[in-house]
């Protein structure tokens, strides 16, 4: 395009030269009477058009360029918008394996209640626990609610397939107080975690039973 600009402005710059030296050829006597100030005004309306030729082909070029640096513009906005959303999506990827690789190491932890019974000293709710993820250690079963804070049983690893039976008075759930029963323990990897379960000893026609709901998991480091 701006060759073609260039090539027509040429051709029509000399096509009219050349019709201007053929009028002045034929009138060259008075061409050569003209006073400096009918010089200057023959010159000035000769070269007139040319420069406007040439005003409107650079208007036409730049036009042209700016055109050029808009789509290349666009094209670069367009790469990084593409480039920025691949990165998203590696993001989103990354993240998803490490939520999976997170469960993989993780202690899948089952309370169930196993009914009332008495030691010979106290009532106590029975219950027993069972791991059917990955193992884990230092473990610690607590009880809160109501001010009280008692570690109830300890073990220095729970492994995959493990059972733990442990008893808690019944007196602690009176009046239908909801406890919470938290489990901490360390991963294989060393993350500290604790999953807890909220319990409450329910009225029913038959008797009592034990309500479980599990509460969720934290990360004891980072507060997740």
């Amino acid at each position: 395009m701006s060759k073609r600009l260039e090539f027509w402005g040429v051709l029509g710059t000399a096509i009219y030269l050349i019709f201007i030296a053929v009028i002045v050829k034929s009138r060259f006597v008075d061409f050569l009477a003209l006073r400096p100030n009918e010089l200057g005004d023959f010159l000035a309306g000769v070269f007139g058009p040319i420069a406007f030729l040439w005003l409107v082909l650079g208007f036409l070029q730049q036009g042209r360029e700016l055109r050029i640096s808009s789509e290349a513009l666009q094209m670069q906005a367009k790469e990084l918008r593409e480039s920025v959303e691949q990165q998203a999506a590696l993001v989103i990827a990354q993240n998803s394996q490490n939520a999976h690789n997170e469960l993989l190491t993780e202690p899948v932890l089952r309370l169930t209640w196993k009914g009332a019974d008495n030691d010979g000293f106290r009532d106590v709710e029975k219950f027993q626990m069972t791991n059917s993820g990955h193992s884990c250690m230092d473990i610690e079963i607590m009880l809160l609610g109501g001010g009280m804070h008692e570690i109830y049983e300890s073990y220095d690893t729970f492994d995959k397939g493990e059972v733990i039976d442990f008893d808690i008075s019944t007196e602690l759930f009176m009046q239908g107080l909801t406890r919470e029963l938290y489990v901490h323990y360390k991963k294989l990897d060393g993350q500290d975690r604790t999953q807890f379960f909220g319990l409450k000893l329910v009225d029913v026609p038959e008797g009592a039973v034990m309500k479980i709901v599990r509460s969720g998991a934290i990360d004891r480091r980072s507060g997740r």
